[in-house]
């Protein structure tokens, strides 16, 4: 992995480069406002997953080709963030300045949906624990917020001036990425690979269950769980804080396909976790083929969950319970 430059450079050129971009952030703005009817927003990255919806996605998404393996990098509600080079911008002579952090970066979409970022997402904490959202954005279109589009790669220069008047040691510096009651990720300024939170795979039998077929009656549906894990980040979804998102993969197997399908509905599913019953955050028809969908049912779980019970066909009469386990 190759280490970020770093550079301490005299404050004077940055802030004239600083004054320039100033000029042309009032002509963009100008131009923001008159386009604005034109403008369609997207999904905000972090709050995809919404409780006790159901959502077929028939396109399974192939992950955008990010710089990762060329810059460290993190992902967060499905931007992977990529460091390209840190610098700090010293304090000047006049009491009032204060230090300025650029962080140049890489944003990859690994979504099939468009995703936002505000300035209030990517902060600068500093050793004690203070963070300082950044400032404005530059090379995109608008200084507070810009989109990326699916499978697209956006360069971005984040700016924070700190709301402190020491010039901090840039080796000690981290930039977050975070949004209000979401786990945050972060990347050192300079230098060093950041730590990520996988995910953890859980042993679930792949034992079959057949349940009658409301829709196609009389045939049945034949239901054969094929993965289990509890993890951070799902596509654009990051989970809450002191959360995990639990999902369960499985394969379901009928006679027709039908939009109407009883298995994606969230009451056809039940999930048990220390003697609370959750429902489904989502159900998402991931694939789908002449003759069986490919099914992911997505709870929200503690995030120190161990063992989990799945009702399959829990508003049915042939209701089959699995047990879900750590395997580590």
């Amino acid at each position: 992995m190759a280490a970020v430059p770093f550079s301490l450079r005299a404050p004077a050129a940055e802030e004239r480069g600083f004054g320039y971009l100033a000029m042309a952030w009032v002509a963009t703005t100008v131009a923001l406002v008159l386009a604005a009817s034109f403008v369609v927003t997207g999904t905000a990255a972090g709050n995809e997953v919404v409780t006790n919806e159901t959502i077929d996605l028939s396109e399974v998404l192939t992950p955008a080709s990010t710089p990762a393996d060329q810059y460290p990098s993190v992902m967060y509600g499905g931007m992977m963030w990529s460091l390209v080079e840190g610098r700090v911008v010293p304090r000047d002579d006049d009491p009032f300045s204060r230090p300025i952090v650029v962080a140049e970066m890489l944003a990859s979409n690994t979504t099939n949906h468009q995703l936002r970022v505000r300035e209030s997402d990517v902060s600068i904490v500093l050793p004690d624990g203070s963070r300082h959202p950044a400032t404005r954005f530059e090379q995109t279109a608008a200084t507070s917020r810009f989109s990326v589009e699916s499978g697209q790669i956006q360069a971005v220069t984040v700016v924070f001036k700190l709301q402190s008047y020491v010039d901090p040691n840039p080796a000690e510096l981290t930039v977050e990425f975070s949004e209000p009651s979401r786990i945050p990720a972060s990347v050192p300024l300079i230098g060093g690979q950041p730590g990520m939170i996988g995910s953890t795979e859980f042993f679930i039998d792949d034992a079959v269950t057949v349940i009658p077929d409301a829709v196609n009656a009389p045939s049945n549906l034949v239901i054969e769980p094929t993965a289990a894990s509890v993890q951070v980040e799902l596509g654009a979804f990051r989970a809450p804080t002191g959360q995990r998102v639990a999902a369960v993969d499985l394969d379901i197997r009928r006679v027709s396909p039908s939009a109407a399908s009883q298995y994606l509905d969230g009451e056809f599913w039940e999930m048990t976790v220390d003697g609370q019953t959750l429902q489904p955050a989502r159900v998402v028809r991931t694939g789908s083929t002449a003759g069986s969908d490919s099914v992911q049912v997505v709870f929200l779980v503690n995030e120190t969950v161990a063992d989990m019970v799945l009702k399959v066909g829990a508003n049915t009469d042939s209701a089959t319970i699995y047990d879900i386990s750590n395997s580590q």
